[in-house]
């Protein structure tokens, strides 16, 4: 217990016991690969159904790494990845609102949203930073999911450099 308490895995509070620490991770990834990609060179077959795809308002850490500004207005695609008949991954992609125009004729449950945006605006993502996290699954990503809500899930929040989402 005394390594995981140097190595800061866990938190030890005198009366109150020894709880796992919330730990954020930041990898920088420089080459990008699709869901649709990565499953497919696995063998799998991946099937994505688009829940949604809406101009919304974006929250605050996705607004200031879009390079937002005023009402903050972004698009928000959010899509539902299953391999083998189980639900595996809620993909939300948040773009800035120009990159949502010519996107409807693509069918972005089929293919790679990387790949559609390479065709319609002649965008390359090229790198990235993602957030890891330890969550909770609410009620509505729970029931998507086919989780208990409340069921750890691991969070991974994608955000690219305004530079290089246009």
């Amino acid at each position: 217990m005394v390594d995981l308490t140097k190595e800061r895995y866990v938190d030890r509070t005198r009366g109150k016991g020894t709880f796992v620490r919330e730990r954020k991770l930041v990898e920088k990834i420089q080459i990008l690969g699709s869901f649709h990609g990565s499953m497919r060179d696995q063998g799998l077959a991946p099937v994505v159904r688009v829940l949604a795809s809406e101009i919304e308002k974006a929250p605050e850490p996705i607004a200031d790494a879009l390079g937002l500004k005023g009402r903050r207005d972004a698009w928000c695609l959010r899509r539902l990845a299953v391999l083998d008949d189980v639900p595996v991954a809620l993909l939300h992609a948040w773009l800035p609102t120009k990159y949502q125009k010519g996107m409807a004729a693509h069918d972005l449950g089929e293919g790679s949203l990387y790949d559609a945006l390479a065709e319609v605006h002649g965008l390359e993502m090229t790198s990235a930073d993602n957030l890891v996290e330890v969550g909770r699954a609410g009620l509505d990503d729970a029931d998507l999911l086919a989780l208990t809500p409340g069921s750890p899930l691991l969070e991974v929040k994608f955000s690219c450099e305004a530079g290089l989402c246009g």
